[in-house]
């Protein structure tokens, strides 16, 4: 089994990355060919840059989040090409996507569904949860261990292990 994973990890580039292709600029994600990202607009600032590590997309692909050298983290909605909201001050921020539904909804109702944003700040040790895409924030947490998210590619490595 340990041979199989050092295999699974050393026959991949590890982060997704951006690629120059013959159609264009496109952000390729490792493991999965057809999903690319292509890159049809950008914001005036020409200082910005998107740090390698922090690019998010959302389960079903609708939204993603860009973190830049400027300390900022832009939430995008991924199908319009718009940015959607923006946070100041989460130098080097890791940010992440969850869904979570009810575990035991009231008789008679469905059980609601919500997404969510985790933003960790590693200067601050500070991991913060948001209500998308306009909601407040719900619960923010100090840290006294640093953290480190995991890159997709390996969370759903995990989840075929689970099966």
């Amino acid at each position: 089994m340990l041979f199989r994973y050092s295999e699974f990890l050393h026959s991949r580039p590890v982060r997704p990355h951006w690629k120059e292709t013959n159609e264009g600029i496109r952000y390729v994600w490792p493991g999965r060919p057809n999903f690319m990202l292509i890159k049809t607009h950008s914001l005036a600032d020409q200082a910005r840059i998107a740090i390698p590590d922090g690019f998010a997309v959302s389960v079903d692909g609708r939204l993603g989040t860009i973190t830049d050298n400027n300390a900022r983290v832009t939430l995008l909605d991924l199908h319009r090409g718009v940015a959607l909201r923006f946070w100041k001050g989460y130098r080097d921020a890791q940010t992440r996507f969850i869904e979570a539904s009810e575990h035991c909804p009231p008789a008679g109702r469905p059980a609601r569904r919500g997404r969510f944003l985790l933003l960790y700040s590693p200067r601050s040790s500070i991991l913060e949860l948001w209500s998308l895409v306009h909601g407040p924030l719900l619960k923010c947490w100090n840290l006294t261990c640093p953290l480190r998210f995991l890159p997709l590619h390996y969370q759903t490595f995990g989840r075929t292990l689970r099966k």
